[in-house]
């Protein structure tokens, strides 16, 4: 059950310090097809090692580059559609703080979350948030004593808090001290809230299914991947997020 944030593209996001490190960053390509290329490299793995009930969720920002807004997430859509993969889902993430878009045109501040599946018996769990799960209520659609599914939609206002989602988990600044006490520096802020990663992960998991997550990162998908009770792998190429992500 792979599910991930994808690097930005475009060098929008330095994920590394380690000059070393650099030639072997996603999302820092000289172009937008070189970098999708790269990115189906490891997609086409993910969809190797899926499971006929498995699912595979991306999060994907459609960059603007020179005033124009590109169409990387329909052109890995179609990408995937060609190695065989189904479309479940497409849902819009509506970010507060998105990356500053300079130019003549409007600032991009939507992502995508697209969930796809390899065979239509991917497993999909219903109805297993309840009262106790409070972030959810604002989604959830349809009577709590009747069928209830869950909107496609999270939107995040500017105080920084998801009126869809009630949490403020997207704000880095608790991990960026727990990180300053152990003697680390968090270099970016492309943090996925738990939250979404919960949605995710518990609409199409069970107890003990495996979670892999190709770019780990500093591993707060793990967190939500243990939370249901889920085995988690996280694979990461940069020793310095793999040293934080201990943390």
């Amino acid at each position: 059950f792979p599910v991930t944030i994808l690097p930005y593209p475009n060098k929008m996001r330095n994920y590394v310090t380690n000059e070393n490190d650099n030639s072997i960053q996603l999302g820092h390509e000289k172009n937008i097809e070189v970098y999708i290329e790269n990115l189906m490299h490891s997609l086409r793995e993910c969809v190797r090692t899926l499971k006929d009930t498995g699912s595979l969720w991306l999060n994907i920002y459609d960059p603007i580059i020179d005033g124009i807004e590109t169409d990387v997430s329909d052109e890995i859509i179609r990408r995937m559609k060609d190695l065989g993969m189904l479309k479940v889902a497409r849902m819009v993430w509506i970010k507060s703080n998105p990356p500053f878009t300079d130019g003549k045109r409007l600032n991009n501040n939507k992502e995508w979350i697209i969930h796809f599946a390899k065979s239509k018996k991917y497993k999909w769990v219903k109805d297993w948030y309840s009262s106790s799960d409070e972030f959810l209520h604002k989604i959830a659609y349809g009577a709590s004593n009747k069928k209830r599914t869950l909107k496609c939609v999270f939107i995040e206002p500017e105080e920084g808090r998801f009126s869809t989602i009630e949490t403020n988990t997207n704000n880095p600044s608790y991990l960026e001290n727990l990180m300053k006490k152990n003697g680390l520096i968090l270099t970016h802020k492309a943090m996925f809230p738990i939250e979404i990663s919960l949605v995710c992960i518990r609409s199409t998991t069970g107890a003990n299914d495996e979670v892999i997550y190709p770019f780990h990162g500093l591993g707060t998908t793990g967190l939500s991947a243990w939370a249901s009770g889920c085995k988690y792998k996280g694979v990461e190429i940069s020793n310095e997020y793999a040293t934080m992500s201990e943390i």
